[in-house]
């Protein structure tokens, strides 16, 4: 059951987020517990051919993603990072977010 208390802590973390930070989220959300290369979340986001400036600047916004969602008690780490082949998020906020219809629906709007 996830309480209204977890609601409050995503939403106020999504508040708190850049757009891209957003962006990021959302399409590692999307993917369920798929694992996304960081080659495809870099042409999701900028749209264009990857580089290293935008890998590097995948990795610090993860970082940030991450160090946003550590500040509440919802999960340990919001997304996991899987060396070598890409992120995914972390399958138990994914699941508090699928059991919580009005989060689900927020996320899937995207």
């Amino acid at each position: 059951m996830v309480s209204p208390e977890d609601n409050y802590q995503f939403l106020e973390v999504l508040h708190h987020l850049s757009q891209t930070e957003t962006k990021i989220l959302f399409i590692l959300i999307q993917a369920g517990n798929k694992v996304v290369t960081r080659e495809t979340i870099c042409h999701q986001i900028w749209n264009e051919e990857v580089n290293k400036s935008h890998l590097a600047s995948l990795s610090s916004t993860i970082t940030r993603i991450k160090n946003k969602f550590q500040q509440t008690n919802l999960t340990h780490k919001a997304i996991q990072t899987l060396w070598g082949k890409g992120y995914r998020i972390n399958p138990e906020l994914l699941d508090r977010i699928q059991k919580n219809e009005a989060l689900h629906t927020l996320v899937s709007s995207g």
